[in-house]
């Protein structure tokens, strides 16, 4: 057993020394407060990515009240606003698929209702490298939330906000190999 957790911390510190973060995957949820009844949480697939890497967000919407909550469910551009910030906290671009799509999000191309029993969840996933520049090396912060307007509930109109995470894009390796003679 010692063995296994040797190994393994020497691979992670190879990552670490090779890449300069480890590439390991994000399963924790970063979760924000309950509102009306949902609570919404977000995780990344990794925290540090080359540029031109694909970043997937997963959202979870969860019913954490005691009785059965409907919402409306369309595309999760549709049903989130993401915000990604760059380390000054200024707004990352958008690319043109993301200014597609967020210019959009009030409009519904189709939706259906979906009943939520108590505990349950609604997990969608966004490829964020399709909707935002990350052409940028740096640390970003992420959240989103979930519209009120998706609610079908007429009592419940606030936006559910998700916590927030952290991660690293780095710069695409441009050294080109040495030619050979």
């Amino acid at each position: 057993m010692k063995k296994v957790y040797q190994t393994s911390w020497l691979v992670i510190a190879f990552c670490v020394m090779a890449y300069g973060c480890v590439l390991a995957v994000e399963s924790s949820f970063s979760w924000g407060p309950v509102s009306e009844g949902f609570r919404v949480g977000i995780s990344l697939d990794s925290r540090c990515i080359t540029s031109g890497e694909t970043l997937k967000l997963t959202t979870d919407l969860k019913n954490v009240s005691d009785s059965v909550l409907t919402i409306t469910q369309s595309y999760p551009t549709s049903d989130y606003t993401v915000r990604v910030f760059d380390s000054a906290g200024k707004d990352v671009p958008l690319t043109d698929v993301g200014k597609r799509a967020w210019e959009t999000s009030g409009q519904r191309y189709w939706s259906k209702t979906k009943q939520l029993a108590p505990g349950e969840d609604l997990v969608e996933s966004i490829a964020l490298d399709k909707y935002f520049d990350f052409t940028a090396p740096g640390v970003y912060t992420v959240k989103a939330i979930r519209g009120g307007r998706n609610l079908t509930e007429p009592d419940r109109k606030k936006d559910i906000p998700s916590g927030q995470l952290t991660f690293t894009v780095q710069a695409k390796n441009t050294q080109s190999p040495t030619p050979q003679k």
